[in-house]
């Protein structure tokens, strides 16, 4: 028996795909829906309804719903999750495959990401001779690579749920946004790591090693050098790769380096940053 909170994402997921299969012209039953269920091998799902307490009211309270108001709320909900699931690393070649619309571009997360990281409340558009730029509250500015494209920016994160449209050529934060950019800040990783996991993954080379030499320690992938601006924090980067589990310690070398394998996930992040 599937148990019932599990139960509950699932039927909340099967739901719009019941509705979308149906004749929304007509009042949808419970009856209609457990038919559905096990016409499609859905038969714990029917009985955790069918079995947990007030369940099979609200169920069947949804399914009185206005079928296009319900597909719709049930579309919102999909794009705010997707929007929030693009902000982590692993998901995002999922979610420009299944829901390329809620994939921000760069510039908009670069606005998005200052003004997070700023601690302001409200952002502003200022117009100055034909371009417009924005304008923090703490006296702060954005930087935007193209500002042509600044009111669409906008927009699109108002769309998403990540600004306020306040007022004319005001904007405020919503708690959506500071959760987006922190999920990007989890996976933030330093710029030297990130170069060397870079490097290690365009060598196509199996191994990543370190070496200790009288001018610090060097790291090759096999036998190409992966160069580091700052040879003194590469044990601390490769920490940092192997915590996030972007490469996996793959044992002491004799002559006292390490040596480090690739991960999915670490080609993945850079496919991903690629994209």
């Amino acid at each position: 028996m599937i148990d019932p909170i599990s139960g509950i994402g699932l039927i909340l997921a099967l739901i719009p795909l019941y509705q979308r299969e149906r004749d929304n012209t007509k009042q949808a039953s419970k009856e209609e829906f457990y038919t559905w269920l096990l016409e499609h091998k859905f038969q714990e799902v029917k009985d955790c309804i069918t079995t947990t307490f007030g369940l099979e009211v609200e169920i069947e309270n949804i399914l009185q719903m206005n079928q296009a108001e319900l597909i719709a709320r049930f579309d919102e909900v999909d794009k705010n999750l997707y929007c929030i699931m693009n902000s982590m690393h692993e998901f995002r070649s999922l979610i420009k495959m299944i829901a390329p619309s809620c994939v921000l571009t760069e510039q908009e997360e670069s606005i998005l990401t200052q003004f997070v990281k700023s601690n302001s409340t409200s952002i502003n558009i200022i117009h100055f001779m034909g371009t417009q730029s924005l304008h923090l509250d703490n006296g702060g500015v954005i930087e935007v690579k193209d500002n042509r494209f600044i009111d669409g920016n906008l927009d699109r994160l108002v769309d998403v749920g990540f600004l306020l449209h306040k007022s004319k050529d005001c904007y405020k934060i919503t708690e959506q946004a500071v959760e987006y950019v922190n999920n990007l800040n989890k996976d933030d990783l330093s710029a030297q790591a990130k170069s060397i996991l870079k490097q290690y993954v365009e060598s196509n080379q199996q191994y990543l090693c370190t070496i200790i030499a009288d001018q610090g320690i060097i790291i090759k992938a096999q036998n190409i050098l992966i160069n580091s601006d700052s040879p003194r924090f590469i044990v601390d980067d490769l920490k940092e790769l192997v915590k996030k589990g972007f490469i996996a310690f793959h044992g002491d070398m004799s002559f006292g380096g390490k040596r480090y394998t690739l991960t999915r996930a670490g080609a993945e992040y850079i496919k991903n940053l690629k994209a």
